[in-house]
């Protein structure tokens, strides 16, 4: 046997397996969504999982949910006119000031802001 086909193999059954848990991401981002309930989403164990999600996404499963939630939002305020607050909520947060911090943190301009500048020049940090 190859190497190499092994390491291929396994890796090819955690894309399948995360690619669930990125259709519940992008599908339920608004919802309150957990590390164990993508796990089971995708049918691993919860270290299994962040692992692997990790290897495939380069992120966090709860990074990667923050910047999906992020760009929504920021295509909310900008693209819809959508107060900070109400996009906030929208996405799944349930603290306006978290989300404006995070907002912040991530694009470096604060959400009230963004509508103001333009989709294309709000940028992550």
């Amino acid at each position: 046997m190859d190497s190499l086909s092994t390491p291929l193999t396994h890796h090819h059954g955690y894309y399948a397996r995360i690619t669930k848990a990125l259709d519940r991401i992008h599908r339920d981002f608004a919802t309150p969504l957990t590390v164990e309930i993508l796990a089971e989403a995708a049918h691993m164990s919860i270290s299994a999982f962040h692992r692997a999600f990790k290897q495939v996404t380069e992120d966090s499963p709860l990074q990667y949910l923050k910047k999906i939630r992020l760009n929504k939002a920021k295509s909310l305020i900008v693209h819809e006119g959508i107060p900070a607050n109400v996009a906030a909520t929208r996405v799944g947060y349930e603290s306006a000031s978290q989300f404006s911090r995070e907002f912040k943190r991530y694009f470096n301009v604060v959400p009230s802001q963004a509508g103001k500048i333009g989709y294309a020049q709000v940028q992550s940090a």
